[in-house]
């Protein structure tokens, strides 16, 4: 999301959050203010190939939401550009759907973060999910 201020909503949210915490109060209408803000706010997603800093497909939308879901056409585009062997990305992009299609059907090797949730919760259950935790847990990716 691009910010409007030199802040971030994230931090300020946040913030806000623990201050509410230490006086013991909730203010709905400030929350429903910052929700019509962010539901304003800019989001871009892009795939870039990164040693020539070429953007190689864009999504434009406002508001918040699951990075995950523009994965597969951003990748699409991507790869219709040029040939792709790997795609970096973060963790908003981590559905193990992703994960699948990307090696399955367009024989891409993703590198994305598996996110597992709550703290204490169990690993990722899907089989890439897993995998991409135990490879990244080992560190460097040296072989397949």
């Amino acid at each position: 999301m691009f910010e409007s201020h030199h802040v971030s909503r994230h931090y300020e949210k946040r913030r806000q959050q623990s201050l509410n915490r230490k006086r013991g109060c909730y203010t709905p209408a400030a929350n429903q203010r910052r929700a019509r803000i962010l539901k304003r706010l800019l989001k871009i997603a892009l795939a870039v190939h990164a040693a020539s800093h070429l953007i190689l497909a864009a999504d434009a939308s406002t508001g918040t939401g699951a990075d995950g879901k523009l994965f597969l056409p951003l990748l699409l585009d991507a790869a219709r550009q040029m040939p792709l062997e790997f795609v970096l990305a973060d963790a908003g992009f981590d559905p193990e759907n992703n994960h699948r299609l990307a090696r399955q059907e367009l024989g891409i090797r993703p590198l994305i973060p598996a996110t597992i949730g709550r703290p204490g919760g169990h690993g990722p259950k899907g089989y890439y999910r897993r995998l991409m935790r135990q490879r990244l847990k080992r560190g460097p990716d040296k072989d397949h």
